[in-house]
């Protein structure tokens, strides 16, 4: 994230001077991020919050639209479940992130269309209101995450469809928002066809490990455990929502308002099995299905009423301890343990005034250490979680390699020779690594680092390499 948005900050053409799968939104909204509030950490927390506080107030309205057809009641109801989930995203998750983003955009273009579906043709203000909150939530939608982002994009047009609006009118939003799409891709110097050529070749996803994640694949008791408690709130408010639908599903889909309340849910849930994240940041999407289906079917009772706003409190609560114990950085690394103490203070150039575990002072104690030995010229590479080292010490990122390194999903598969051939052209005179965290490196990679490179002795958090038959300076007494 941090490494790609300063390599467009830099200049670097996403795509063409560098490999990024990482959707447009995240690249941009952190280029943009270090554009205004400089290049720091509290800069990328400052846009997360103004991202939130935006997608809420216009959320806010669109609810209140919808409330001409449904009443204050049900407005009040459903823009309390919007504000909510926005707000679970913020507290757990804490940065920009291309999940996160997609599931924001994802319920702000699925509120949006409820609220057209609910409106008559009369409202001739309102509707061409609505259209640009959907064409700007659709324009978002293109430049995130695909996989979330664009099965939710097709649920509201395919729900228009349903709702008698005719095709040139969807195809119109449609073409709007990739003309819209398309300037900030300009102004980085990319094009739609390149921005989406990206996620050719990707296979890191295909299965629906994620679904299970911790709990049977990459077993972890302590994150298994936060995905359990998700899981079991979700289904004890879906169990009513399926057992209405299942009794007459036909019906369902003859109502535009539940095929996209339906497909709401179904989209989130596709996001579980397909995001390596924390389950909770696909929660959004079924809250919202839920609560549409709760106050605008027929079909719906009280207790399903009940039942979606017990969920969406318990999972509130979730977001907050989530977000307290930073559960989402604690899978990346010892850097956010919990359990870690004691806790420090530091006053860092990127990082800023922040508390963190010892082992984060003494890794960028030991990588300053480093730098301040690297000879004059020298050419250095950052390894696997150290790539916002380049932001952090305003350096360039190497050109031509992927800013981060799982293969299938960083880059396609097909590419890694490629990708070896700009490693060894870059000729890199010093590598820094994590201590023991090369492994997502390209085999052919870590036999050049055996064969041609020398560790330096002496630090312990990381591990530097130089290449053979050179050294770095002598430390400063």
């Amino acid at each position: 994230m941090i490494d790609a948005g300063w390599r467009v900050i830099e200049g670097q053409v996403p795509g063409k001077d560098f490999i990024v799968t990482f959707p447009a939104s995240l690249y941009l909204l952190t280029a943009g991020s270090f554009r205004i509030f400089g290049v720091t950490w509290h800069g990328l927390a400052l846009t997360t919050c103004a991202v939130c506080v935006t997608l809420c107030l216009l959320g806010m309205r669109v609810a209140s639209i919808l409330g001409v057809r449904w009443g204050r009641a049900v407005a009040l109801q459903v823009a309390t479940v919007y504000v909510a989930s926005q707000c679970i995203l913020l507290v757990s998750i804490n940065v920009v992130w291309h999940s996160s983003l997609a599931e924001s955009f994802g319920i702000y273009a699925v509120l949006t269309t409820a609220a057209l579906l609910s409106l008559s043709e009369e409202h001739v203000w309102l509707r061409r209101e609505l259209t640009g909150h959907l064409v700007l939530a659709s324009t978002a939608l293109i430049l995130s995450k695909p996989n979330t982002a664009y099965p939710a994009l097709a649920l509201c047009l395919f729900a228009l469809h349903r709702g008698n609006f005719r095709p040139r009118y969807w195809m119109g939003v449609l073409a709007a928002a990739f003309l819209l799409a398309s300037i900030p891709l300009a102004v980085v110097h990319v094009s739609l066809w390149g921005m989406l050529e990206a996620y050719v070749g990707l296979s890191g996803r295909l299965l629906p490990k994620p679904l299970v994640v911790n709990l049977v694949y990459q077993v972890e008791a302590r994150n298994g455990l936060a995905e359990l408690v998700v899981y079991a709130v979700l289904l004890f408010g879906l169990k009513e929502f399926v057992t209405s639908i299942r009794r007459d599903w036909r019906g369902m889909l003859s109502s535009p308002l539940e095929v996209l309340a339906v497909g709401s849910a179904v989209v989130g849930l596709l996001g579980m099995a397909t995001n390596f994240d924390v389950k909770l940041t696909d929660t959004p999407l079924v809250l919202m299905g839920m609560m549409l289906f709760c106050t605008t079917s027929v079909r719906a009772t009280r207790s399903q009423l009940w039942t979606t706003r017990n969920a969406l409190i318990f999972l509130c609560l979730v977001a907050v301890y989530f977000g307290r114990v930073r559960i989402r950085m604690q899978s990346v690394g010892n850097w956010a343990a919990e359990g870690c103490t004691p806790k420090v203070w530091i006053d860092d150039r990127f990082l800023g005034h922040m508390k963190v575990c010892p082992v984060v002072v003494d890794s960028l104690t030991e990588i300053d250490n480093a730098m301040a030995r690297v000879p004059a010229g020298d050419h250095v590479f950052f390894g696997p979680a150290l790539e916002f080292l380049y932001a952090r010490d305003r350096t360039a990122s190497p050109e031509h390699l992927p800013n981060w390194w799982d293969a299938g999903t960083s880059f396609a598969r097909s590419k890694s020779n490629t990708v070896l051939k700009a490693w060894r052209d870059d000729h890199f005179d010093v590598l820094i690594f994590v201590a023991g965290a090369k492994d997502p490196l390209l085999p052919g990679m870590i036999d050049d680092i055996r064969n041609d490179y020398v560790m330096v002795p002496g630090p312990r958090e990381i591990e530097v390499y130089v290449r053979r038959g050179e050294s770095l300076r002598p430390a400063s007494p």
